[in-house]
């Protein structure tokens, strides 16, 4: 785009200098070194972000990196109802707190048994003699281990766990109910920020063709016609970082949601 409004702005130069306007030479003069000074710019960043990118991947900062430019802008509905209850189920974050939680309940199990009563049985049998029958007892015992501390507090930190576990879950679902719903609606208000935005650009155009027939028509000075250009492209440069933020927005989205 910049590179755009270079070409633009010499070609500005070469129509004013044929109508011989001493103002409008000066502006388009003025005009061609500010472009140039933007390209440098946006090629500095350009550059500057490939070695980070490179830095980022760990590949050596001389070898050379494609990057493809065919990604284009496709706004898709979002199900916010159905991905939220999906994302409440079968995220990763919620798998996790809910194994978290099913085997704190296992182990407060494993622990309560231990704190039960112990029963026992045994029978006993006494021979008789030639006077008394053979005697036979039964007997039934019941144990309670009131003394065993350890096994008291274990079970009380594993109730702790439990109860710990159901926080951590309700938690992690509160969560991301929130960044779920959050984000359903920036994807939503930058799919409307793009849509007028090409609206804005449509107008600007029709706008730049005006003042280029005035110009054409020696009605307005060059000032007037390049401000209504750098409009016009300053528009296409926001539409592409709009564009470019709903993306990002949108697969931001999907990874909360877990698909």
């Amino acid at each position: 785009m910049r590179e755009l409004q270079l070409q633009r702005a010499k070609r500005n130069l070469e129509h004013a200098e044929i109508r011989q306007e001493p103002l409008d030479i000066a502006t388009a003069k003025l005009q061609i070194p500010a472009s140039e000074l933007d390209v440098l710019r946006v090629n500095r960043a350009i550059t500057n972000a490939l070695y980070g990118l490179r830095e980022e991947i760990g590949m050596p900062m001389d070898l050379p990196i494609r990057i493809r430019m065919d990604v284009r802008y496709q706004p898709e509905p979002i199900e916010e109802q159905e991905d939220l209850a999906f994302a409440l189920e079968e995220h990763e974050l919620i798998r996790n707190a809910l194994i978290d939680l099913e085997k704190a309940k296992l182990d407060y199990r494993v622990a309560h048994t231990k704190e039960m009563p112990e029963v026992g049985a045994n029978v006993s049998v006494r021979d008789g003699d030639e006077l008394e029958e053979p005697d036979a007892r039964a007997a039934l015992t019941v144990t309670w281990p009131w003394g065993d501390r350890f096994d008291r507090l274990a079970a009380a930190k594993s109730a702790n766990t439990v109860r710990t576990s159901e926080l951590a879950l309700f938690d992690a679902q509160q969560a991301r109910s929130r960044s779920v719903r959050s984000l359903a609606l920036r994807v939503r208000e930058a799919e409307r920020a793009v849509e007028l935005q090409e609206d804005r650009l449509r107008v600007l155009q029709q706008q730049l063709d005006l003042y280029q027939d005035r110009w054409d028509n020696g009605e307005i000075d060059i000032l007037e016609f390049i401000r209504s250009q750098n409009d016009l492209e300053n528009a296409k440069v926001i539409l592409i970082t709009q564009k470019t933020n709903y993306m990002e927005l949108l697969a931001e989205y999907r990874y909360n949601v877990g698909r």
